[in-house]
């Protein structure tokens, strides 16, 4: 389990990340491209029933991570991204590494494994694919 940011959310389902510090403990929080980020997984459950971080670290959130999901995805990410990684393109979705966040920010969630439908793929989370971003 990884402790919640003070005073951030998370909700059961939604994609997380944290900051990369080197003096301060990962604390996650919903998933947005932006620098220093790093995917966390998906939460399955909050140690509280707010799902609020505080300062003393002690909300906590189970995050799962290492199977393939069912995810909503943008149109650009289209079935010539299959068996490539995708990155965040909010807490709900991914996008295509080329279409990610301001100024090109990716944060790498998986490998897409299959592309179901116009806004729907399947991605395996934090299974890097060898065929790289694309």
């Amino acid at each position: 389990d990884y402790p919640i940011t003070t005073a951030v959310t998370v909700v059961v389902g939604e994609f997380v990340n944290y900051v990369v510090s080197a003096t301060a403990p990962a604390r996650v929080r919903a998933a947005t491209a932006a620098t220093s980020r790093v995917f966390a997984g998906v939460v399955e459950a909050t140690s509280t029933t707010t799902g609020t971080g505080n300062t003393a670290g002690t909300v906590t959130a189970r995050v799962a991570w290492g199977h393939e999901v069912r995810v909503a995805c943008a149109t650009a990410l289209t079935t010539a991204y299959v068996t490539c990684n995708c990155v965040i393109s909010s807490n709900n979705d991914v996008t295509t590494a080329s279409a990610a966040g301001s100024a090109g920010v990716q944060v790498i969630v998986g490998e897409v494994t299959e592309k179901e439908s116009a806004n729907v793929a399947w991605v395996h989370l934090r299974k890097w694919a060898a065929a790289g971003n694309v």
